[in-house]
């Protein structure tokens, strides 16, 4: 994982583990997921082009409760450490949404458990960041 990556996770308390590794996805990875979520509109037309049935392929960008920011979430690769930061909080905040999302679609309801929930424990972008 790129350095500034793990400092941008670590920074906020979140540990990066050791195991991450990036691969190409393939076809039969498609029939094991029942949902994909793409950071950009790129990622989501190779999902598609694999075979993903377009209602299992959603953009994160456009779950940012608080943004009108493009749907594509931008790669900070080869970019500063300001990048990451940013990306970094602009995920967290989107996968707020996302979360609402999933729930709605499995008719589950929020415990106040689960991290980012605003629960005891909970983790919150805004509180971890200064940029909103």
């Amino acid at each position: 994982m790129d350095l500034r990556a793990v400092r941008a996770l670590t920074g906020r308390g979140i540990d990066p583990g050791d195991d991450h590794h990036v691969r190409p996805l393939q076809t039969s990875d498609v029939g094991e997921a029942d949902l994909f979520v793409a950071l950009d509109h790129s990622h989501a037309d190779r999902l598609r082009e694999l075979g993903a049935p377009n209602d299992h392929v959603l953009l994160l960008g456009g779950f940012d409760p608080e943004s009108d920011a493009p749907v594509d979430v931008a790669d900070p690769f080869e970019s500063d450490q300001g990048a990451y930061e940013h990306t970094l909080t602009r995920i967290m905040w989107c996968m707020l949404g996302l979360m609402a999302e999933i729930r709605d679609r499995l008719r589950v309801e929020p415990t106040g458990d689960e991290p980012m929930s605003g629960g005891a424990g909970a983790f919150d972008p805004a509180h971890q960041s200064s940029e909103r």
